[in-house]
């Protein structure tokens, strides 16, 4: 009877989607070994109910011999809930855990619900485990895990992490309804060709993770020939992809990589198939050139990671080391060239004040990125951010390191510039402020109206309110072919910027 390995993916915090973690482990294990996989997929609206009752039923019909978790720290204490729950069921199945929580707080794993934690990448580490335990060997010395043993905790080293990527399988699409998700995503599929990122902000998981595991050779790409090859039999798979989204850290940092995929990626795919695709970047890698080539290509979307539009939060609190001219060409150059853009933005960095708000507001008035992605900053464990908000006592009380943020939970570190309702009305009303910084008055007078309300509460309902006066003003404006942001969706997770004639 060949092993079987359930893995558990909890979907309910972020979008409906893929889990290239998953997908890698499981491609993995089946080249090397009879294992058998299958996954949980839960979401409440589209997948699997997170009703613990409900998993234990899937797992009573499989009976797996390893249940396998991943999880960001975002979304660590409902992953940790469920798997509590489920264990009760079945003590005797190993439970593990691996992802970014598992490997950036592994002291978290004597108080969870979980046998072990997998540090850093898991091919090797999975695979390793499993022979152990089909071959009745002692499986707690296993390189790159944590195990609970007798009360205590049993470290070992971490296996090196693989260095050639085209050494990796392609990840096993058929393990999630691929078509499904497809479906739901307007034909959009996500996948990425390399590994870490070569830059160091101090908010951002990737220099914690190089420290963890290793700097030099961290930061890997499949080859170009690889990587076209893995889209085309993506396409025979899978007719009904319209864009890929590439979510790799930063795809095009590599210059000679870069130019050999543009050219490849036009003459092989978007020439024959008229598939466009999405990139993350940076505004310092970007000049015409790239973004011409880009557009030819078939790029559809560049989404860079603004932060703030001060520039002095930007790069000496958060050490993200590029200029507010840099930002404004990489968006002009966009514009010129035909290439939507999405701007993230981050309020609430230590140091915010009303007027650092408003150098955010009027930069986004003046690049005006089709798609903006405004959020709270958040201190995530183990960086440097999080260290420098935990030396200066900035960590608020009751505020929980893996907590989920939106508008209504406050703001996750201490200000003392602005105050904190009023930071989260800038927040809650950003698009006006934007569409007022571009000329439109109508929106000074909604400011008024609506700004004083308060809207630290778990109650929507106000914010609901404010969403049908934008949706009333973004249908009069729209009528007019006047240019202006609204929310996206109706939610306040994404701006969209509608222009006019």
């Amino acid at each position: 009877m060949s092993f079987k390995v359930t893995f558990i993916f909890y979907n309910n915090l972020t979008a409906y989607s893929w889990s290239p973690a998953i997908q890698a482990l499981s491609a993995y294990i089946k080249r090397h070994s009879d294992c058998e996989t299958e996954l949980i997929h839960i979401n409440d609206r589209y997948g699997v109910s997170s009703d613990a009752g409900v998993i234990v039923e899937r797992l009573r019909l499989s009976m797996p011999d390893l249940i396998a978790f991943t999880s960001t720290s975002f979304g660590y204490n409902q992953v940790n809930e469920l798997a509590g729950r489920i264990k009760k069921e079945f003590p005797e199945i190993l439970f593990i855990l691996g992802g970014v929580h598992a490997t950036l707080k592994p002291e978290d794993l004597i108080s969870s619900n979980f046998d072990a934690y997998c540090i850093g990448e898991g091919e090797k580490p999975l695979l390793n485990l499993i022979n152990r335990i089909q071959k009745g060997l002692n499986y707690t010395g296993t390189p790159s895990f944590q195990f609970k043993f007798k009360g205590a905790i049993v470290k070992n080293p971490i296996e090196p992490y693989e260095k050639n990527l085209d050494n990796l399988p392609s990840y096993d699409w058929d393990i999630f309804n691929s078509h499904k998700l497809l479906e739901l995503r307007k034909g959009w599929i996500s996948l990425s060709f390399s590994r870490g990122c070569p830059f160091n902000c101090n908010f951002c998981i990737n220099h914690r993770m190089k420290y963890i595991l290793g700097a030099k050779g961290y930061v890997r790409q499949k080859s170009v020939k690889r990587s076209i090859e893995e889209l085309l039999g993506l396409i025979d798979k899978f007719p009904s992809i319209k864009v890929f989204n590439f979510e790799d850290d930063i795809l095009i940092f590599n210059k000679s990589w870069t130019d050999e995929f543009i050219r490849e990626y036009k003459k092989n795919i978007y020439e024959k198939y008229g598939i466009k695709f999405k990139i993350e970047s940076r505004v310092d890698l970007i000049n015409e050139e790239i973004v011409k080539e880009l557009k030819e290509a078939g790029c559809q979307e560049i989404q860079f990671g603004v932060e703030t539009g001060n520039s002095r939060l930007r790069n000496f609190v958060l050490n993200k080391s590029i200029s507010d001219e840099q930002i404004i060409s990489a968006f002009d150059l966009c514009r010129k060239y035909g290439v939507n853009t999405l701007a993230f933005i981050m309020l609430g960095v230590p140091g915010e004040t009303e007027a650092t708000v408003m150098d955010t507001i009027r930069l986004l008035a003046m690049i005006k990125p089709y798609l903006i992605r405004p959020s709270f900053i958040f201190p995530i464990y183990g960086t440097e951010f999080y260290n420098y908000c935990a030396e200066n006592k900035l960590l608020k009380e009751g505020i929980g390191e893996y907590e989920t943020y939106l508008w209504t939970q406050g703001v996750p570190v201490r200000l003392n510039g602005i105050a904190e309702d009023v930071l989260i009305r800038y927040m809650v009303l950003l698009p006006w402020y934007i569409n007022a910084e571009l000329g439109l008055e109508d929106y000074k007078s909604l400011i008024s109206e609506y700004g004083n309300k308060r809207f630290i509460t778990d109650d929507k309902t106000r914010f609901k309110v404010v969403l049908e006066a934008d949706r009333d003003k973004n249908h009069e404006l729209t009528s007019r072919n006047i240019s202006h942001y609204r929310y996206f969706n109706d939610e306040l997770n994404y701006l969209q910027y509608v222009k006019g004639a």
